[in-house]
């Protein structure tokens, strides 16, 4: 309400008590402009949508991902959204009061603490590549390497492409930059390094089969940002991608990867305990449903019915722990109560936030990256609208996870 008549916002979060009545503070305020405060408070750090005028949904900022994607600065406001996260905050009627009871919000959890962390680079007991064709440039101790001395449009031999499937292990997602003259023949060829290519089946097409196109311009905003792995909504989610920039922006389009070894990895003991052995549920519709109409919902549901994943798998080749939950399609735990996994999945679903875990590259004209999708999650920084930006896309066929 504050924030309506004009306030600093430092004076708007004064205003907020865990006790307070809003309707009752602020009666001669109509219902839309409470409703837009409340919005006005986090979409500085958020926003999915343009600010301040009404919210235009995209199709993975549901509200829980809004308000979990960012820690609310007001613990009060935090505890209202959770309460109503899973209805549109600006179609429902404003609640008259603001109440404290029920599960302890689990930002209000100590998960971010000072001093060292726990960043391996290689699987327990693994031994560090030698390489004599490719040269590695880390971008961070344990994630992250730029690759040079390799053209991409040219044919690869057995031991380049070795060299390619050892470092993308070790580093987990590599770059390389200034590979001009790159055909989707070529890209196709790359990703074939690591195995057949595998069709996502919401992604627009391109001209070539197994290559998705990804326009993103005032028309078209980039609503990939949210941490994620490609395809876990499958039986045998992709094992790897492999991203070419056609069209970049002058500034912003940064993609980030987070390391989900390190994310177990630094897990707490007793943490470790409660999840080693659980499955998780994994499903499209909360995320691409969003925007389909029941019967689109029930074609594609035909293909891709819900599947289920260890909450932490091995990885394929490593045999690396890894923590296998995603916020927009990890749903619920199995065999455990709805409070009880939705308690736990918040919690889970933060760790790929963790600045140490991650890795982050700028965009040039004819970068590629690839990455490992079971090692890593990754968040595409959608903060150049409203310029273009338009990447090309192969996903790597998987196996199932154990």
């Amino acid at each position: 309400a504050a924030v309506v008549q004009g306030r600093d916002s430092a004076d708007a979060l004064s205003m907020l008590r865990p006790d307070m009545d809003v309707a009752a503070a602020q009666p001669d305020l109509p219902r839309a402009a409470l409703q837009v405060a409340v919005a006005s408070l986090v979409v500085p750090w958020s926003a999915p949508w343009p600010f301040p005028v009404s919210p235009v949904v995209s199709p993975l900022a549901t509200p829980r991902n809004l308000f979990l994607q960012t820690p609310c600065p007001v613990a009060t406001l935090y505890r209202y959204c959770r309460l109503r996260n899973q209805r549109r905050l600006w179609e429902e009627p404003m609640a008259a009061t603001v109440t404290t009871d029920g599960p302890k919000p689990v930002l209000d959890k100590p998960l971010m603490r000072y001093g060292r962390r726990t960043l391996e680079r290689l699987a327990p007991g693994a031994e560090p590549a030698q390489y004599r064709i490719l040269g590695i440039s880390p971008l961070t101790p344990h994630i992250g390497a730029e690759i040079s001395g390799v053209d991409l449009s040219r044919p690869l031999d057995e031991a380049t492409a070795e060299e390619l499937r050892q470092a993308l292990l070790e580093w987990k997602v590599i770059f390389f930059r200034g590979q001009t003259g790159l055909e989707p023949q070529h890209h196709l060829d790359l990703a074939a390094v690591w195995g057949p290519p595998e069709v996502n089946p919401f992604f627009p097409k391109s001209e070539t089969v197994g290559v998705s196109r990804l326009a993103k311009d005032a028309m078209a905003v980039g609503n990939e940002n949210i941490w994620h792995s490609d395809h876990s909504f499958m039986a045998a989610p992709a094992l790897g991608s492999v991203l070419r920039s056609v069209e970049v922006p002058a500034a912003g389009g940064d993609t980030m990867w987070a390391d989900m070894g390190a994310a177990y990895d630094n897990l707490s003991d007793e943490m470790k305990a409660r999840v080693e052995g659980l499955t998780a549920v994994h499903d499209w519709v909360p995320s691409w449903g969003s925007t389909m109409t029941e019967e689109q919902i029930a074609h594609f549901r035909e293909s891709l019915p819900p599947v289920e994943h260890p909450v932490v798998v091995r990885h394929p080749r490593s045999g690396r722990k890894l923590l296998y939950v995603n916020e927009p399609f990890t749903t619920r735990i199995v065999g455990l109560s709805d409070a009880e996994s939705r308690e736990l999945l918040d919690e889970l679903v933060l760790q790929a936030r963790v600045p140490e875990f991650q890795v982050r590259f700028h965009w040039e004209q004819d970068s590629v990256a690839i990455w490992d999708n079971i090692a890593t999650q990754h968040y595409a920084i959608s903060d150049y609208y409203p310029q273009r930006r338009v990447m090309e896309r192969i996903a790597v066929a998987g196996v199932p996870l154990s």
